[in-house]
């Protein structure tokens, strides 16, 4: 650069190289550069955990250990398989939907289009029937598939399968920002299971018997609720929906214990995004008790919500998996020649 003009002349150097960020560079008078190298990896997590109890450990695993960014993981709620979004990066231009089966550590893995790998695959609660959005021809889509091996079938293109009801006849399904309806996977037939005057409906968990739904409320003044909402009877307002929790900051997709007197979901009420439990009446499904964290990322090493709104978990008998990115770095100081 000229000393008068400050017109930019000559070739560009690099300065540094090598993975990671560079980010928030300063430079001094006599030159040197200080900057810091951060790396970032997002991956999926599992916890062991008795959730019907209210039980977890303190002690995350990565589900898989490869050098693949993993993302969005589902687990189905008898443990018998985790499914998530897998990112083999930029150069490689590798993505892919990633089925594990959890017993056998056995995996398949279904192509998906860029844009797909942030849309979360819903699974049976036995495992036996995935729920995923892929890109085909330029258009989203809805696609079921059985684990195994089965050839995908398009279910719709609009909407988005927020869970699957026990016995794999009816999917829960939302294709309106307002709006739940209960699907027949085999005929197409619906019927509406929430429709909520003013709340969007962000995300949506059935019950193990099939008879609540449990869904997150984006409310009109910028707050969050998670609420719990009866699949049978019809929609009649706000005297139909029970309040969990409501706050001003904010709470990730709620999921069930496997019993149905539990209900889980990510909350950052105490600073970091981190796991919370609240017992509820097994027949009225109002709270029982207060709200309880049972799982914070020891040191701060995981950040649960990261990027911001992109936390996720899911509740097998077992374990809870959840996305979580791990993020270390380096501050270094540079001479450039």
């Amino acid at each position: 650069m000229d000393p008068k003009d400050r017109v930019i002349r000559g070739p560009v150097e690099s300065v540094t190289s090598g993975p990671g960020m560079k980010i928030y560079p300063a430079v001094m008078p006599d030159g040197r550069l200080a900057f810091s190298e951060m790396t970032v990896a997002m991956n999926a997590w599992s916890i062991s955990a008795r959730a019907d109890e209210g039980m977890v450990s303190n002690e995350p695993q990565k589900l898989v250990r490869d050098v693949m960014q993993n993302f969005r993981p589902a687990v189905a709620r008898d443990g018998s398989r985790a499914a998530f979004s897998g990112f083999g990066g930029t150069q490689t231009g590798r993505f892919e939907l990633r089925i594990m089966d959890l017993r056998t550590g056995e995996e398949e893995k279904i192509p998906l289009q860029g844009q797909a790998i942030f849309e979360p695959a819903r699974l049976s609660p036995d495992g036996s029937l995935l729920a995923y959005r892929n890109s085909v021809e330029g258009k989203m889509r809805t696609f079921l598939t059985a684990p195994g091996g089965a050839l995908p079938r398009t279910f719709c293109e609009t909407c988005f399968v927020a869970g699957i009801f026990p016995g794999n006849e009816f999917a829960l399904v939302r294709d309106k920002p307002n709006e739940l309806r209960k699907v027949n996977i085999r005929t197409g037939e619906s019927s509406v299971v929430l429709a909520s005057a003013s709340d969007i409906v962000s995300d949506a968990a059935v019950s193990p018997e099939g008879k609540w739904v449990a869904w997150l409320a984006a409310l009109p003044d910028g707050r969050a609720a998670v609420r719990v909402s009866p699949v049978e009877t019809p929609p009649a307002g706000a005297e139909k929906m029970i309040t969990v929790v409501e706050a001003d900051y904010f709470l990730g997709n709620p999921d069930w214990s496997p019993n149905g007197r539990r209900l889980y979901y990510l909350s950052e009420k105490n600073g970091r995004a981190s796991i919370f439990v609240r017992q509820l009446d097994p027949l009225t499904k109002e709270p029982v008790g207060a709200e309880r964290e049972v799982f914070a990322s020891t040191g701060n090493r995981l950040n649960l919500n990261f990027p911001k709104g992109n936390g996720m978990i899911g509740v097998a008998a077992d374990r809870i998996v959840f996305e979580a990115t791990a993020m270390t770095g380096n501050i270094y100081l540079a001479r450039p020649k």
